[in-house]
């Protein structure tokens, strides 16, 4: 019985198997093969999730790690000690300065006092005593001046040039004195030429006064003057000597000789011009006239009309020369005049205004 079983149990597993391949051949026949390539893609497409959003409460812990906020106290000692370092490097930098400039100076004297310029407004003996303080600064200097305070290093600086002022002195007005002269000399000349324009001008034209006039003339005649005293105490003095004529003093007389010409030139520039006087018409006129009734005549002849007494003859007939001729000359003459008294007035117009042109 049990044999009989299995082989009914095979029978209907081989069964079984052929009606599978029967189904799955039909379905072949039915449907046509789809490609490899499109097959893949489209189980790539169906194995790709969709994406999802998913909102989390988190919960977080700040810590500071920066310094704790300071106390009134603590950021004053701060400010304090930032105050101090900054006054440290100000002196620092101070003191490097001050030492500079007097190791400078030493050694900008020491080449000046052999340079042509000096050695022509000095002597060898004030020379020597520049040098010999500058050579006592430098041997200070690189021994013990290298730790020494900035008051010490602006002291030495001051007696260094206190020796050599004298010198640079006259050094500086051999140059700037020529120049100071001869700006005040063309100043001089300019101010006698204009109170000479001033002192010629018309009195139609005149509007300076005579106290300003003088004013200036005499301020010009000081200046004069005192500029050849000092010139001739120069000129007596010895280049190595302290000059007697300063430059800034030369300076100071030309300012004063031109607040004085720029006053009256200001004056002259605000004045409102004069106004012309119209054109002398009526001597013309009245000569004119003269001449027309002296030489007018009603007829080419004149004739004398007296009384006819009875039993006297008819007075004669006197024929006076053409007045034609006479009448043309003294038109002519009247003309020229009125000309000629015309242009004369044109021309003293045109003079006056030429002459204040140039004042």
């Amino acid at each position: 019985g049990e044999g009989e079983k299995e082989g009914e149990g095979k029978e209907g597993g081989e069964s079984e198997r052929e009606e599978e391949e029967q189904s799955t051949g039909e379905n072949d026949t039915a449907a046509p093969k789809a490609k490899p390539g499109k097959k893949k893609a489209a189980k790539e497409k169906d194995v790709t999730p969709k994406g999802r959003t998913v909102k989390v409460n988190l919960t977080a812990e700040v810590t500071t790690l920066d310094l704790p906020p300071s106390s009134a106290p603590s950021t004053q000692a701060s400010a304090d000690k930032l105050r101090r370092l900054q006054e440290r490097d100000e002196e620092k930098a101070a003191n490097e300065a001050a030492r500079n400039n007097l190791e400078a100076h030493v050694f900008e004297t020491k080449d000046a006092m052999y340079s042509d310029k000096v050695v022509a407004v000095t002597t060898e003996q004030q020379r020597e005593e520049v040098l010999s303080a500058l050579r006592e600064a430098a041997d200070w200097m690189e021994e013990e001046g290298w730790a020494a305070e900035t008051q010490v290093y602006k002291t030495k600086l001051r007696e260094l040039k206190r020796v050599s002022r004298g010198i640079f002195r006259r050094v500086g007005e051999a140059v700037l004195r020529p120049k100071a002269v001869a700006i005040l000399q063309e100043g001089l000349r300019m101010s006698r030429d204009f109170v000479a324009r001033m002192r010629n001008l018309s009195d139609e034209l005149q509007i300076f006064t005579e106290v300003e006039i003088n004013k200036l003339e005499s301020l010009a005649n000081e200046t004069e003057e005192w500029l050849a005293d000092k010139e001739d105490l120069q000129a007596t003095a010895l280049p190595h000597e302290d000059p007697a004529l300063l430059s800034h003093e030369v300076e100071e007389q030309s300012k004063r000789l031109d607040r004085e010409v720029l006053y009256l030139l200001n004056k002259l520039r605000t004045h409102p011009p004069p106004k012309r006087p119209p054109p002398n018409t009526t001597n013309a006129t009245n000569n004119k006239t003269k001449a027309e009734n002296a030489t007018t005549v009603e007829d080419d002849t004149v004739t004398m009309e007296t009384e006819e007494p009875e039993g006297e003859e008819e007075p004669e007939i006197l024929e006076l020369p053409e007045a034609e001729p006479a009448t043309e000359a003294s038109e002519r003459a009247t003309a020229e005049a009125t000309r000629e008294q015309v242009t004369a007035s044109d021309s003293v117009s045109h003079g006056d205004e030429q002459e204040r042109q140039e004042l």
